[in-house]
């Protein structure tokens, strides 16, 4: 007796079939923006600098949206990307995964990440999992101000 598979598998743009399916809220795999509720990226680009909201959910199932949103950032002529991150209210490893491919990405493109407005639970995390480390102090501290290391 044949049993179908449970989970599904989408080929990714650049035609590697993935174990991820993203599926919609009836169970069917998507690859639409629109379905995934909980994440939002709204962007803009002004010259030589561009600049990504990103809110709600940064997970194994919307990680791939924000990579593939950086993946055209990197192949125009720009000096900057700035990921708000004031929006986010969860992310998971793949998320934190997908933080740091699109920072590699840039830099290889010779393209600065800058990321603002970030929440501090998510600040936080950086910071336990050591990957505030890849990301300047300035660059993802929310208030702006230098850490305090002499805490009595």
């Amino acid at each position: 007796m044949s049993r179908t598979p449970s989970a599904r598998f989408l080929k990714a743009a650049n035609g590697v079939t993935g174990a991820i399916c993203f599926v919609d809220r009836r169970g069917d795999p998507t690859t639409n923006r629109d379905e995934l509720e909980n994440f939002s990226i709204e962007g803009s680009v002004d010259d030589d600098r561009a600049c990504l909201a990103v809110g709600g959910d940064l997970d194994v199932a919307s990680a791939w949206l924000l990579l593939r949103r950086v993946d055209g950032l990197a192949k125009r002529p720009l000096h900057l990307v700035e990921l708000r991150l004031a929006g986010l209210s969860f992310v998971d490893s793949a998320g934190l995964r997908a933080l740091v491919l699109v920072q590699r990405q840039l830099q290889r493109a010779g393209i600065e990440l800058r990321l603002t407005e970030v929440p501090p639970a998510v600040e936080r995390l950086l910071d336990v999992t050591g990957l505030g480390v890849l990301f300047s102090a300035a660059d993802y501290h929310a208030t702006g101000e230098k850490p305090v290391d002499n805490i009595p």
